[in-house]
């Protein structure tokens, strides 16, 4: 792979093919950042195309992050970049719609575990490493505020979220003054096809209020940025370091989870589409 002689910082985005991911990639290109975007399907060449228009070198990986070879494969091709990582936004995941006891199915579990899980400490554990040695670096990793409750008709969604947000909080205290910070991102419903990819698109929540994944510039200019609070965001304002650490504020209250519907949602394969593509972003 030819590597650029860009001067700019470098930003790594999962799941920027869609979204939340999508959103977070923009915005940083806006901030001076090059990109490198991961996604399985063609949209993250068509993203790609978007930011190279804001003047970023802009690297489309396409990668499976559900398995480990994925992982591996797209790390690969990460480092034949030759350029350091000052950013990792580890972005990339997906949801499923129905009933654990009897609609869904446990292949298509599993697959969410190893994209929601697996491959977040994947990652981490290849992206920190650099960071150390340099003695900076800004690790974003995407949770939901699914992951501060029960989640019913998410059931494995919710849990793995939990988990990512309580990975960040333990990475953070362990690289605590080293120059690396880490910082969880919970969104709430959010304004992309997440849910419709989740096959959650006619539920209560799927077809309910949902936060901007952007943020206008009137409130970003308002905004302040604490270092610590449970509150949920969609993307980080543009006037806020993306090196703070610990969780995002929200500029407005996320939208309320609705109870569990009364009619299960309509049960589909994960291969069909339910679960969507790696590049889809949490919400």
């Amino acid at each position: 792979m030819t590597t650029s002689t860009s001067r700019r910082p470098l930003a790594f985005v999962t799941g920027a093919s869609n979204g939340i991911g999508t959103a977070i990639a923009r915005e940083l290109t806006t901030r001076g950042f090059d990109i490198i975007g991961t996604g399985r399907s063609d949209s993250i060449d068509t993203v790609a195309e978007q930011l190279r228009a804001q003047g970023a070198t802009v690297y489309p990986l396409r990668a499976d992050l559900g398995t480990y070879d994925g992982v591996e494969d797209l790390w690969k091709q990460v480092q034949e970049i030759g350029r350091p990582l000052d950013i990792a936004v580890l972005n990339a995941g997906i949801s499923i719609g129905d009933a654990f006891a009897t609609d869904t199915d446990l292949d298509d579990e599993l697959h969410l575990i190893a994209l929601n899980i697996n491959a977040v400490v994947h990652l981490a554990k290849r992206v920190v490493p650099g960071m150390l040695t340099r003695g900076s670096g800004r690790i974003l990793i995407t949770s939901s505020i699914s992951a501060t409750m029960p989640t019913p008709y998410e059931t494995v969604y919710g849990p793995s979220k939990a988990f990512g947000y309580s990975f960040a909080e333990s990475l953070r205290e362990e690289l605590r003054g080293t120059g690396v910070t880490v910082t969880a991102l919970p969104p709430g419903a959010t304004d992309s096809d997440f849910h419709a990819r989740a096959g959650m698109g006619k539920t209560a929540i799927g077809k309910g209020q949902k936060n901007d994944k952007r943020l206008s510039p009137s409130k970003a200019s308002t905004h302040s940025w604490p270092t610590r609070t449970t509150s949920s965001a969609a993307t980080a304002p543009p006037s806020a370091p993306l090196s703070s650490t610990g969780s995002c504020l929200s500029t407005s209250r996320p939208a309320a989870r609705e109870p569990a519907p009364s009619r299960k949602p309509v049960r589909r394969s994960f291969r069909e589409g339910r679960g969507g593509e790696a590049g889809v972003s949490s919400g």
